[in-house]
């Protein structure tokens, strides 16, 4: 099962290359770095694999989560961290219950530091 999901997470969408600021004072992030599982998130304890995508030399930051919780969506997006310190973030997901919602961010020239996921 684990495998399964690990695989759906991979299949990201890649059209949210949004890059937009998010203010929200009541945010709950989740960080680590690319290629990473996260098994639950603070705030509604969604699954998701971090990835990383490559688009004419530049390399974005990449999430799919899973909300595994019953009733409601789940909001969130994600800041990506380049190395070197610059940051991006994506457009907002809703994710609805056991469903999986993609979101990808940055244009990072020598990679991908971490991706933070967010949730409202």
């Amino acid at each position: 099962m684990k495998e399964l999901l690990r695989k759906a997470g991979q299949a990201v969408v890649a059209g949210a290359l949004a890059v937009g600021v998010i203010a929200s004072t009541t945010a709950v992030a989740t960080a680590a770095p690319p290629g990473s599982v996260i098994t639950s998130t603070p705030k509604r304890g969604m699954y998701c694999t971090l990835t990383t995508s490559v688009t004419a030399g530049f390399t974005h930051g990449d999430a799919s989560c899973y909300n595994g919780l019953w009733p409601g969506e789940a909001g969130w997006y994600i800041v990506v961290t380049c190395v070197g310190g610059s940051t991006a973030t994506s457009g907002a997901v809703s994710s609805s219950p056991y469903r999986w919602g993609s979101a990808s961010a940055g244009w990072c020239w020598n990679g991908v530091r971490d991706i933070a996921i967010r949730e409202l």
